[in-house]
């Protein structure tokens, strides 16, 4: 058998022997076997079937076995599961190797079978999430090529120009140029629905982008971390209205990641070092001879007269101007000035209109107010190249029925798209009859006011452009209607959770979260709009009432999806108004959010905490609300372990076991079955411990809880460990890992991802420690779980024969003027810090360990995150 090439390795099958370059590449026999069965079958779906078969003969080994085999694999080959250069992951089905190989051979029927003549060889896709089917771009071809030039030099381009003259479009256009040449990808990153963000929200915005997670928002230094090592090319689009705490983030980003390239759009420039900037002008307009005649479209071929002519033979087919409509169009074209947004808008309207009729409008004195000038503040009777694309929206808006003008208005409070059924709520009068808004909709849609994005889905959402959303608002508060709409929008965002909260207990996670992202956006506003009319000296109980609501309602949400710290932000912006309402059941829906959410960012005392849990579960029960009293006594389980393990929690337990309904299948039951695994490992009953949650695992797997299963993974993982099976626990927490990085909701499993990262640099793995820790550190000091990685830090240190260190960063650990949680005797983190310690004294004798823990008691996570790594 001839050896496989995919560059820069060689597999050599008959000898057992992989290569790089040249030099050997060691492999465990069965991550050698799973490679070979790929590398023989390229491009071809592998089933996870169809390896155990070849590779284990199908004795007695779970699919766990190849999750990690294959981990192991990529490891060797220095390959990322995000973005697959030789081994991609097909989920729940199996892997494909996608590198081109040479050196195959066929069978022999094969080679004797004539073969279909071969295109050219194609690379495996990159990653990246720029929008498909925009069209072709007309009139940018010198523009295009000025990129492309700057790219080559500069790592940094901003785009700038008027509203309205394409710079996303263009944007766009260059970075699906540059595909091939970013092997981790290109990004886009939408800021226009970000209003007011902090930088922490600008990082999160950038790595939920990039990497599917918030992993390494909480500093600069982090998200430098979590992109170390990429090579991409990030498009930041509308960035005008963030450029205080934007323009500081991307110029640390610019300096500290040279595999990083950015392209950005701004209505002004950014102002930081290395900037190069392409100031972008309207499309080229058509000539006008002598005497005011132009000639013939489209044999002039001027991109602004091509450009409306294809926007109105898409609304028109067949159109066909004759040579005085011809002439319009180019009047057209000049009055427009080139800009691009104003001819689609202007081209939306020639069915109706007429292009004729369009000039006159364009033209006539009395329409001043509607035509586009280009400068601000240009007299009303300026020639219309001077004028602006507030005027061009004027005549747009003019254009539209009166009831077609109020739903435009009234769509402005939405963020990031709404559908159908919200617009119905939020935009329709009292009694208005739903269908009326689907007529006006369909209206705004075919004349280009509003974006149809997803048309082909079962629910189809809407948006509007941004530059015609801020028009739209400026409608809104002129028709003194802005309250008013607010108003609805808070109500149909607190319906909508409520709805969404309903299915929370009974609903895998994954699916769940999905159907709600799109809505983030629109949350952030309802309660953004809520919370500032809360304040106002006449706020309304019922918006009390519902801003409370809403909140509540999306508590589980914002903990699913990693956003955790953003949704106790809002629990104490509103907490003044929940203390002090009349409401039990509102106080105790503030508590119960403020419960879930403090196990995953800093809320106030483990002891106050643990006061809400036991506030809330009382309240519910009064009124009999079985659902939320259910998770309130989970919380009062959890909690009170976290002050102490001589905290009673009997009491919980027994009520959680009492309130199991007899329909409840393992995704509401996981909870009750989680206590009572993790009580029996309390009371020193490990094998318990372990049946339980093997079986509890394997339930929610069963049942297609992905995200629940990952969770329950980590009582596995520790409860194989408290066995000492040591390889199994890091092997179970692996597979889990790789499946949590797949599905971007690494910093959702941050308990898990830290205990392993620990477990990891206990055993001595100092390499895949170091790279664990890329991920985990900047958790560090988010939720109280992930102090575990102080351990790992010292183990780490420690394996590398850095004794010294790893007892600094031990006694801060353990230090008490360290925050921290409670460890007993036979939890996983008190045992390896107890190990580590007797290893430390052993090694430098009790006095030196005394004085180190002197020095490391006052340390501070980020000297301790130093010493730990260095």
């Amino acid at each position: 058998m001839q050896p496989l090439h995919f560059e820069p390795f060689c597999l050599d099958i008959a000898n057992a022997r992989l290569t790089r370059a040249g030099a050997p590449v060691e492999l465990p026999p069965k991550a050698f076997a799973v490679l070979a069965h790929l590398a023989q079958r390229p491009g071809e779906l592998v089933l996870k079937d169809q390896l155990l078969d070849a590779v284990w003969g199908r004795r007695f080994v779970s699919e766990g076995a190849i999750k990690t085999v294959v981990s192991e694999l990529r490891a060797a080959l220095g390959d990322d599961p995000r973005a697959p250069r030789w081994i991609e992951t097909v989920q729940r089905r199996g892997y494909r190797f996608v590198a081109a190989v040479q050196g195959q051979q066929q069978e022999p029927a094969e080679a004797a079978a004539p073969q279909p003549p071969q295109g050219p060889e194609r690379s495996p896709p990159r990653p990246g999430n720029l929008p498909t089917g925009l069209g072709a771009l007309l009139g940018r071809a010198d523009e295009l090529r000025t990129l492309a030039s700057l790219g080559r030099a500069a790592r940094l381009i901003t785009v700038t120009g008027t509203a309205g003259v394409g710079k996303t479009r263009l944007a766009l256009e260059a970075a699906a140029a540059r595909r091939a040449a970013q092997a981790d990808g290109v990004w886009l990153l939408e800021l226009a629905p970000l209003q007011a963000p902090t930088a922490q929200m600008l990082r999160a915005t950038i790595a939920r982008t990039v990497l599917g997670s918030s992993i390494g928002s909480e500093s600069d230094a982090g998200l430098v971390r979590a992109l170390h090592g990429l090579e991409l090319l990030l498009v930041v689009d509308n960035a005008e209205h963030v450029l205080e705490p934007l323009a500081p983030l991307l110029a640390h980003l610019h300096t500290q990641l040279p595999g990083l390239h950015l392209l950005v759009t701004s209505r002004e420039p950014l102002h930081i070092p290395g900037e190069q900037l392409l100031n972008l002008a309207p499309l080229a307009l058509p000539r006008e001879e002598a005497g005011g005649t132009t000639p013939p479209a489209p044999a002039d071929g001027a991109a602004s007269l091509r450009l409306l002519v294809a926007r109105i033979e898409a609304r028109l087919p067949g159109f066909a101007p004759d040579a005085a409509q011809q002439a319009a169009l180019a009047r057209l074209c000049r009055l427009l000035d080139g800009l691009p947004l104003a001819l689609e808008l202007a081209a939306a309207r020639v069915p109706v209109l007429g292009v004729h009729g369009l000039v006159e409008h364009l033209e006539a004195d009395d329409r001043a107010a509607m035509r586009l000038q280009l400068l601000t503040q240009g007299p009303r009777t300026a020639v219309p190249h001077q004028r602006t694309l507030r005027a061009t929206l004027d005549w747009s808006h003019a254009l539209l029925t009166p009831d077609e003008r109020r739903l435009f208005r009234r769509l402005a409070v939405f963020r990031g798209g709404f559908t159908l059924a919200a617009a119905q709520a939020v935009a329709a009068d009292n009694g208005e009859p739903p269908w009326s808004v689907l007529d006006r909709l369909d209206a705004l849609v075919a004349k280009s006011l509003v974006v149809a994005q997803r048309a082909g889905d079962a629910a189809p959402r809407f948006g509007l452009l941004e530059s015609l959303r801020e028009y739209a608002w400026e409608q809104l508060d002129a028709a003194g209607e802005g309250p008013g709409t607010a108003r609805r929008h808070l109500a149909w965002a607190c319906a909508h959770w409520r709805e969404a909260a309903r299915t929370a207990l009974s609903e895998p996670v994954l699916p769940w979260s999905e159907r709600l992202l799109p809505e983030l956006d629109n949350l952030r506003a309802a309660l953004r709009w809520g919370a500032e009319a809360c304040g106002a000296a006449s706020a309304e109980a019922t918006v009390v009432d519902d801003v409370l609501g809403l909140l509540a309602a999306s508590a589980p949400f914002w903990q699913r999806v990693g956003l955790s710290a953003e949704g106790g932000r809002w629990c104490q912006t509103l907490g003044e108004w929940a203390a002090g309402h009349p409401d039990p059941l509102r106080r105790a829906d503030h508590d119960l959010t403020v419960a879930t959410l403090c196990r995953f960012t800093p809320l106030g005392t483990a002891e106050d905490n643990l006061a809400r849990a036991h506030r809330a579960a009382a309240a519910y029960a009064a009124r009999g609300d079985i659902d939320n009293e259910y998770l309130a006594q989970y919380l009062c389980w959890v909690l009170a372990l976290e002050v102490s393990e001589a905290v009673d929690r009997q009491e919980a337990l027994a009520r959680l076991q009492a309130l199991v309904q007899p329909h409840w299948g393992p995704l509401e039951t996981r909870f009750v079955r989680s206590i009572v695994a993790q009580e029996a490992r309390l009371r020193g009953d490990t094998e318990a411990f372990l049946a339980t949650s093997r079986a509890l695992v394997a339930d929610l797997q069963a049942a297609g809880a992905q995200v629940e299963s990952w969770t329950t993974t980590f009582m596995l993982m520790l409860a194989e460990h408290d066995q000492g099976s040591a390889e199994r626990a890091l092997a179970l927490g692996q597979a889990a890992l790789d499946d949590i990085r797949a599905a971007g909701l690494l910093r959702s499993q941050a308990q898990l991802l830290c205990m392993h990262t620990a477990m990891r640099a206990e055993a001595g793995d100092c390499a895949g420690t170091r790279t664990a820790l890329v991920d985990a550190l900047p958790l560090l000091g988010g939720m109280q779980a992930c102090e575990v990685l102080l351990l790992a830090l010292a183990w780490l240190a420690w394996h590398e024969g850095r004794a010294s260190d790893a007892a600094r960063v031990l006694a801060w650990f353990r230090s008490p003027q360290r925050p921290s949680g409670s460890y007993g005797p036979r939890t996983f983190t008190q045992r390896t810090a107890q190990a580590l310690a007797q290893q430390l004294e052993a090694r430098l004798g009790t006095a030196e360990c005394t004085r180190l823990a002197t020095d490391g008691a006052a340390l501070g996570d980020a000297e301790a995150v130093r010493l730990g790594t260095r």
